[in-house]
């Protein structure tokens, strides 16, 4: 959060900058395990630290863009995404990278609250909808904040598991464990279609195929068939030539 209003500090003392966008995360609305899609227009309300930071976060924001308004400073805009998966994840404790470690040596892995859905998605479709977020912005419509998700229904942890294993064919053993984070949702969903109306934007890859790409991007860069670099440029490639009309003609 304190990072977040020193940027905003800096950016308001140049007179170059028009537009910051602040990607949060999906977990920022008050979510009480319902079988709820939430809208940019639901509450918001953080139950566990990471979930509280980014509420803390949308506060600011909303506070600065209140005093934008009347020193006639930079636009602000809010997205919020989906779970994001994408190659080149090294962190420790998520699903895809600590699957990853364990299908690249056959060991054993401990998979939690196998039954909570979340809405997948790959790391470039969000991307591509910040920048076209930006450039709508630019052009003089009015935006301040939206959804970046799935258009189907989300998925669960183990069905996730499930796809990535189908497609690697690894050895490992994965255990599913059946204890419940008290913090974390257990269910997930978000509506994107204020994104898709205002924006023409829509997710270029599924659920399932975001999942097989990233696990797709792994094993082509672990085994030496491509660098970590090529693959990416693949992927950006891919999302230019295939994507929706509205990113093409950025």
């Amino acid at each position: 959060m304190q990072g977040t209003v020193n940027l905003l500090e800096a950016a308001f003392k140049s007179s170059e900058t028009k537009i910051i966008l602040t990607a949060t995360t999906d977990k920022v609305y008050e979510n009480n395990n319902g079988s709820k899609m939430f809208t940019e227009k639901d509450s918001l309300r953080g139950k566990d630290p990471y979930s509280a930071s980014k509420v803390a976060t949308e506060n600011v924001i909303f506070a600065w863009r209140a005093l934008s308004k009347i020193n006639k400073g930079p636009k602000l805009l809010t997205a919020r995404a989906g779970n994001v998966i994408g190659g080149g994840d090294f962190s420790k404790n998520r699903l895809i990278p600590d699957l990853v470690r364990a299908f690249n040596t056959d060991k054993e892995l401990i998979v939690r609250n196998s039954s909570s859905t979340r809405p997948w998605q790959h790391v470039l479709d969000p991307i591509s909808g910040y920048l076209l977020m930006i450039n709508n912005v630019l052009k003089g419509n009015d935006l301040d904040t939206l959804n970046f998700g799935p258009n189907e229904k989300s998925l669960e942890v183990k069905e996730v598991v499930e796809i990535a294993n189908n497609y690697w064919k690894s050895n490992s053993g994965i255990i599913f464990n059946k204890s419940t984070d008290l913090l974390e949702a257990n269910s997930l969903e978000i509506d994107s279609s204020l994104a898709r109306n205002s924006l023409g934007w829509s997710p270029m890859w599924t659920q399932k195929e975001a999942i097989v790409e990233t696990v797709s991007w792994w094993k082509n860069v672990l085994d030496n068939s491509v660098s970590a670099e090529q693959r990416c440029g693949l992927e950006i490639s891919k999302l230019l030539e295939n994507g929706n009309n509205q990113m093409k003609a950025l």
